[in-house]
């Protein structure tokens, strides 16, 4: 019998039971879930921010009941989130940073006066102490604290006008800007760099699917998402000759490159399907749920995923339900990801795989059109983000083969991580290539004349992406973060020399060996005299390490 309890009466060792859509108390231990796989998928979007669905596999060895079934580790301050949260920094302005020194120089300066001063009466002990009080009151007028008052009254008077202020006015939502810190207003106005990411802050993280190409042949899916119209990944109107030649080889061989492609869209996912006889879709990204929206508005939809099979229903209503034998999930260094099938019908194993064409156009087997690589290039200068997807028929020796290794791999004790980045590495090449899309991210409202209104204060601004250089450069002119009439040098393993005053543009290769030890001083110096600095094809972690240099050289005023 279940028992309701507040979060404040769970105790470890308790079980759990959570429903769809409710908040996880504690930390928990899954044991059972509803779905027959023993899956399920969580949101953390309340401890990290990210809204991507997670999944989380239970227990080996425990059985499945209706709903899940968790069992409580740890509570409260000993929760995971509890440990790593330190609490907020207390952050400090230049003023107050300088205030505090001079009024530490007073009191120290004060005391060595009082006590020069009582030296000078060699009187009883008692005496000596009223003679070094007295001297105190009566000088520390020297110590300012009427100037701290004189201080908060200001940043009062000054936090009273920002509040006002009809410019920093929301229509839409009714609200005015809301000050919470109330010892860091002054140095608003001495904020020299802003830095940023693309997707989810410039843009509005909301993928349209708007081209591919497919064996050297290019369709457009302008009326997707159409300026406008609400935004929606789920919403792909198929293009009718690209539809035609589907159903042609449908109705031939019932196989092809154009099916492949398709295939790889619907099935080279983490995408979990969920519903009967509506089919949804639970993606943990939105480039996933736009490219299987795809897939399913030219026939091609998943229906069933498990941790061993994926089922997909073709155009002509049949059902393909194909053999997972291993995933390469996708990670920041390989950029891309892989499916090894067993296909049902002609029991050929093979590995379908899409990833950054950077990642992928580097292991082909095939040489590819140069109309691939142009379509490449148009597509990342209308500023779209672009996907490579690949084939490659592994035979049964050499899969067995290097399944073995794989699972030394997977059970090593010791760079765990080195090998199996090495086992990937090793069967992802040789590739077919198979096609190439371009999915719209929108620029979020008023970003340009927020960007321009920034520069006219005199800051300067950086983006850091992972996009193709094509693609970046685009949505910084389209961003106002570069104008047209700008000077702009880019950075690439022979880039050209640089000038001051002037844009930068970056790619992630370049920026490593850039903040390396004997190369990090010269290149920092170089920066402040760039207006804009625009640093594309870095992986999260080179993200951090350069906001790191970037504080260590002083480049921001972060505390």
């Amino acid at each position: 019998v279940w028992e309701t309890l507040t979060w404040k009466d769970v105790r470890v060792g308790d079980f759990v039971r959570v429903l769809s859509n409710e908040i996880i108390p504690a930390d928990i231990l899954l044991l059972h879930t509803s779905d027959p796989d023993g899956v399920c998928h969580m949101e953390t979007a309340n401890l990290d921010g990210e809204t991507s669905l997670k999944q989380r596999k239970v227990v080996p060895g425990f059985s499945t009941l209706v709903r899940a079934l968790p069992i409580t580790q740890y509570l409260r301050h000993e929760t995971k989130s509890m440990l790593n949260n330190s609490g907020p920094r207390y952050k400090r302005s230049k003023i107050e940073r300088k205030m505090n020194t001079d009024v530490l120089f007073c009191v120290v300066l004060l005391f060595f006066m009082c006590l020069i001063g009582s030296q000078r009466l060699r009187l009883q002990m008692f005496i000596w102490l009223l003679t070094l009080i007295f001297p105190g009151l009566s000088l520390q007028v020297m110590i300012p604290v009427s100037l701290y008052v004189s201080i908060e009254l200001v940043k009062m008077v000054q936090i009273f006008f920002i509040t006002q202020d009809v410019e920093l006015y929301d229509e839409e939502l009714d609200s005015r800007v809301q000050c919470r810190a109330l010892n860091i207003t002054e140095d608003l106005g001495q904020i020299q760099y802003i830095f940023s990411d693309k997707t989810g802050t410039l843009t509005e993280n909301k993928m349209v699917f708007r081209r591919c190409s497919i064996m050297g042949t290019e369709y457009c899916h302008e009326e997707n998402g159409a300026v406008g119209e609400f935004v929606s990944e789920t919403v792909v109107v198929p293009d009718r000759k690209l539809m035609l030649e589907v159903d042609r080889q449908m109705a031939s061989i019932q196989t092809g490159p154009y099916l492949d492609f398709f295939l790889a869209l619907a099935i080279c996912n983490t995408v979990s399907p969920s519903g009967s006889e509506e089919v949804c879709y639970e993606a943990h990204s939105p480039d996933e749920a736009a490219l299987i929206h795809a897939a399913k508005a030219y026939g091609f939809s998943m229906v069933e995923r498990t941790p061993h099979y994926v089922t997909v229903k073709l155009p002509n209503e049949a059902l393909l339900k194909f053999e997972v034998l291993d995933i390469l999930t996708f990670d920041s260094t390989r950029r891309r990801m892989s499916i090894i099938v067993r296909h049902p019908h002609t029991k050929e194993i093979t590995m379908y795989t899409k990833g950054a064409d950077s990642a992928v156009m580097e292991r082909l087997g095939n040489v590819f059109s140069d109309s691939k690589g142009t379509d490449l290039d148009m597509y990342a200068r209308n500023g779209l983000r672009t996907l490579c997807f690949a084939k490659k028929v592994i035979s049964e020796q050499e899969f067995r083969a290097w399944s073995a290794v794989r699972q030394e791999a997977l059970s090593a004790m010791d760079e765990k991580e080195e090998r199996l980045m090495e086992t990937a590495n090793f069967i992802e090449s040789n590739f077919n290539l198979l096609g190439a899309t371009g999915i719209e991210d929108r620029l979020q409202e008023s970003v340009p004349e927020t960007i321009l209104a920034l520069r006219r204060a005199g800051m300067q601004l950086w983006v850091l992406t992972g996009d193709k250089p094509e693609t970046a450069i685009n949505i910084a002119y389209s961003c106002k973060l570069l104008e047209h009439e700008d000077l702009v040098f880019t950075f690439t393993f022979t880039g050209p020399l640089m000038e001051p005053s002037i844009g930068l543009v970056i790619d992630g290769p370049t920026l490593s060996m850039a903040m390396s030890d004997e190369l990090v001083e010269q290149f920092v110096e170089l920066c402040k005299h760039c207006r804009a600095v625009l640093c594309c094809r870095v992986t999260p972690l080179q993200k951090m390490h350069w906001f790191s240099v970037a504080i260590h050289y002083d480049l921001c005023r972060c505390r």
